[in-house]
């Protein structure tokens, strides 16, 4: 089986029924791809790490919580320009896709996608929330 560890960070939180412009924008996107297995457990296959062009400055409060500012991106490229080797990652190489708080990830990535043109191209095969999952383990009230 393969699974895609990943996470993003972005310019701030998104909104809840807020317009398309009020929404993060994808700063950073950054993923293991690996092979599990019983014999050898994960074994890594690919990696991608991606400083990505906003449209939009960063919120001096966002890049205190990531440490990503605007000189960090100022020549990188933007989003468009990767969006088809993330989603490869994404929906084509992978049999599960991870992430702690999956569900803000996916919201980011699918309101970047709709940026774009390409709303409802987040599909991955299976997904799993290490947050959700680990909730009732770590015996977290109000999560």
């Amino acid at each position: 089986m393969k699974a895609f560890v990943f996470d993003t960070e972005t310019t701030g939180f998104t909104v809840r029924d807020g317009r398309l412009d009020q929404q993060p924008y994808i700063i950073q996107f950054a993923g293991i791809l690996g092979e599990i297995s019983q014999e050898n457990g994960f074994v890594e296959i690919d990696r991608i790490n991606i400083l990505i062009k906003p449209p939009i400055a960063i919120p001096f409060a966002s890049s205190q919580v990531n440490g990503i500012y605007d000189r960090d991106v100022a020549d990188k490229e933007p989003l468009s320009h990767h969006i088809d080797e993330i989603m490869d990652f994404i929906n084509i190489r992978t049999d599960i896709a991870v992430a702690h708080n999956i569900e803000y990830d996916r919201d980011v990535l699918s309101y970047e996608l709709e940026r774009l043109g390409r709303a409802g191209d987040f599909h991955p095969k299976q997904s799993l929330c290490t947050m959700r999952s680990s909730t009732e383990y770590c015996q977290l009230q109000g999560r």
